[in-house]
């Protein structure tokens, strides 16, 4: 039966290769590539990205292009527990704590992707020592923004080299003005409008050539798939609170939010792993935010850098146990010992109201313990006694909890590395099988459920295989990455080359009745002689669809 389920997922329009295989309960489990989202494949136009390009449009239309005033450029941050603007002030230390995280990198010769209003690019240019910006952005309003902005600051800098060009986030990079390469990359904010982990992994797929030898990409204000839940909770018990919404009206928010929220979020481990999916990654820091406004991003969200060439260096500490210790005591040792250590599975003060509040929606009692620790005030605990503190998501304890690593207070080292113990994604193990959210919620709940009604129509007698989506069989489920249909039994001595209207090929045996959507392409013959005749004949692996959208128009430069 697993055969069958393979090839009829196989045949599917929006699969571009799938394989079903029975789990340790015995359970079976489709792993799913979905068409376009390949990482080798990149994830091409999406009509996400252009569903956000006029969300954007309309929200600068508030801002005057005119004006570059702080009020312009908050324009459109909204806080997720009120529904109304983010406080004035938590912006303002949201800006500063990223900033303080971008130029622990010394950035020269920057770019920004997705600069929006130029929330980063003044204070970027006024407070460090950079030579070069380049800011990119796909909305004609945000340009025109940027385009004002850039006028000013060349005013105050007369020699630095700036220049604003209309491009989507995936579309190809453009370089310095002396054709050199940037040193730093900001993709602040972004990533949660992409639409998979598969166009994060084209947009730096796309990046990376124009990158330094031991440059950097800080990927600033992530959302962490770990806290989804309690995030949608404490957020709804918020609105539901202000306005007077009942239990029920509260729980069915949550629902909606869970399987119908549009932005993307990413598991910190999914983010290590980039190390290992491009070599130019030699390792990565992955991190709470800094501050102390209880916002939506300091709570929930976390910033990371990837290091391109850097070497990581030694940062072996003796760890302990840090779940039940309090910020008391952390002091206490600290003024005991000098010595670096590290404390694993420290619970995040951050926290304890979302884990209270789904703890009351679900009428149990909270988990017994003492409160948890803030990572914000851990790290100025530790700076108050001369110490650097830095952060990483534990795999210890609950989600969301944290590791802490106490050094001395500066060193060439401790400034490079300044959030985060770096990780080179080896740490993590083999490709697991089960994979970290690829899409939003919405986007991932509505393409499984289309699959799991194909499924239930095409086997309705049959235990239907539970659909794990993932960016290749071969990285995820441990087996080789198919290009369309399922290929027949090894034994079979006559095999013939099929093709499907996208323009994809692969090898479908000889005595079996084609599936639909594939037609035979004309070579008949043994296994070896079709598959040489694919690798002549399919060397553009692009889906057709993908390949005319590439055709068209490109971004427009402005400077």
């Amino acid at each position: 039966m697993l055969e069958e389920f393979t090839g009829f997922l196989r045949t599917r329009p929006e699969v571009e290769s799938a394989m079903v295989t029975t789990a340790e309960d015995g359970r079976p489990v489709a792993y799913v590539v979905l068409a376009g989202t390949a990482p080798s494949g990149g994830a091409g136009p999406d009509t996400q990205v252009e569903s956000w390009r006029w969300v954007f449009e309309d929200c600068y239309d508030l801002a005057d292009a005119d004006e570059c005033a702080w009020t312009a450029a908050i324009t459109g941050w909204t806080d997720s527990f009120t529904g109304g603007p983010i406080d004035a002030d938590g912006m303002a230390e949201w800006v500063d704590t990223t900033v303080v995280r971008i130029a622990q990198l010394a950035p020269r010769r920057v770019i920004e992707i997705g600069a929006g209003t130029g929330l980063l690019v003044r204070p970027l240019v006024e407070r460090l020592q950079v030579e070069e910006y380049t800011a990119t952005d796909f909305s004609e309003r945000s340009v025109a923004i940027l385009r004002r902005l850039a006028g000013q600051l060349r005013q105050g800098r007369p020699g630095i080299r700036m220049a604003v060009h209309r491009a989507a986030a995936d579309e190809p990079v453009p370089p310095p003005a002396d054709g050199g390469r940037y040193d730093t990359a900001v993709i602040n904010s972004v990533a949660q409008y992409f639409p998979s982990a598969g166009y994060l992994e084209s947009v730096l797929a796309g990046l990376l050539p124009q990158m330094a030898p031991g440059g950097h990409i800080f990927l600033g204000d992530l959302r962490n798939s770990r806290l989804l839940e309690q995030f949608a909770w404490m957020k709804h018990d918020a609105l539901g609170t202000a306005h007077r919404l009942s239990e029920r009206q509260i729980r069915d928010g949550v629902a909606r939010e869970l399987t119908g929220d549009g932005e993307l979020s990413l598991d910190p481990d999914y983010v290590l792993g980039l190390a290992r999916l491009f070599p130019q990654v030699s390792c990565v820091e992955a991190a709470p935010r800094r501050g102390a406004a209880p916002t939506e991003m300091t709570i929930f969200r976390y910033d990371a850098v990837l290091h391109l060439g850097c070497p990581p260096g030694d940062h072996d500490v003796p760890w302990e146990d840090g779940g039940s210790m309090t910020l008391t005591g952390i002091g206490h040792r600290l003024d005991a010992d000098p010595a670096p250590f590290g404390l694993q599975g420290i619970p995040n003060g951050r926290l304890d109201q979302a884990r209270r509040v789904r703890a009351r929606y679900a009428e149990v009692e909270p988990a017994p313990g003492p409160p948890g620790i803030d990572p914000e005030a851990l790290c100025r605990l530790g700076e108050r006694h001369g110490r650097r503190v830095r952060l990483r998501w534990s795999r210890h304890g609950r989600p969301g909890d944290y590791d802490a690593c106490f050094g001395p207070g500066d060193g060439p080292e401790l400034e490079h590395y300044g959030i985060s113990l770096p990780g080179t994604g080896t740490d993590l193990g083999a490709p697991g099988r089960v994979p970290y959210p690829l899409f939003p919620p919405g986007a991932e709940h509505g393409r499984r459920a289309a699959l799991s009604a194909a499924l239930c129509a095409a086997f309705p007698d049959a235990e239907r295989p539970e659909i794990v989506f993932v960016p290749s069989l071969e990285r995820w489920a441990g087996v080789a990455e198919p290009k369309g249909p399922m290929v027949a039994d090894e034994d079979a001595t006559r095999y013939q080359v099929v093709l499907n209207g996208e323009g994809q090929y692969s090898v479908w045996s000889a005595d079996r009745e084609l599936p639909a959507g594939w037609s035979a392409e004309g070579t008949v013959g043994g296994l070896e002689e079709c598959t040489d005749r694919i690798d002549r004949i399919w060397t553009d692996l692009r889906p057709l669809s993908l390949v005319r959208l590439d055709a068209g128009p490109r971004s427009e430069r402005t400077q």
